[in-house]
């Protein structure tokens, strides 16, 4: 795509975000939800132009095109795993299951959404079962209170599993970290799930699989 279409996304980006912000202001949470995969998209696309950008600089300064420079992937399936646009999807249907349930949550930065009463900082982290009966996930350290954690199984059925405020702050000390991350191994384990903390084994977490009215506790 040319500049000028990178231009008119950056504008369409701000124009976006203004709208959020005012519609939030005015307690309108339904236009919230119906903009937060434009924006998604928005910002993967750009964040593209900037991968493209860091790839032209590295030929540039190397004088030559090398056969080594890596080549991005789309952000369709690749090896059976979904593209960003599916995990856009899966967020937008638990937000909006969230709102029927009377928790309003407006994004803030990837893949943190905030309460707009209370503050509370939720991450919504999705993975699909790229191995049966387990789901790899992770959230950025030290941004979340409470975290989400939706598991697509192989059949499309979505689990959320959703981790309130006192498991989080009980627990965030026994999780891995690598990269910046918090990490959660959820398993499978008959019809039982589990969150392995390295340090303790599996704890059972099926009181928390469907708890939306609970995150904030």
């Amino acid at each position: 795509m040319s500049t000028n279409h990178r231009e008119r996304l950056e504008n369409l980006r701000a124009v976006v975000l203004k709208k959020i912000s005012s519609q939030t202001s005015a307690g309108d949470s339904s236009f919230v939800i119906a903009e937060a995969p434009q924006l998604q998209l928005i910002d993967q696309v750009l964040g593209e132009y900037r991968a493209l950008d860091k790839r032209a600089e590295a030929i540039l300064n190397n004088g030559a095109v090398t056969t080594s420079l890596p080549i991005a992937p789309s952000a369709t399936a690749i090896d059976g795993v979904p593209g960003r646009d599916h995990g856009v999807q899966i967020r937008s249907g638990f937000l909006e299951r969230a709102r029927k349930r009377g928790l309003e949550l407006t994004p803030q930065r990837g893949a943190i959404y905030k309460a707009p009463v209370t503050g509370l900082r939720v991450g919504l982290a999705v993975a699909t079962e790229r191995q049966p009966n387990r789901w790899f996930l992770g959230l950025t350290d030290g941004a979340f209170d409470a975290a989400v954690l939706i598991c697509q199984e192989r059949n499309g059925r979505t689990i959320d599993l959703c981790l309130p405020r006192s498991f989080v702050s009980q627990h965030a000390h026994q999780l891995s970290r690598s990269g910046g991350q918090v990490k959660f191994n959820v398993a499978r384990r008959g019809s039982q799930l589990t969150l392995t903390l390295p340090q303790v084994g599996p704890v059972p977490v099926d009181a928390y699989v469907g708890a939306i009215d609970h995150v904030a506790s």
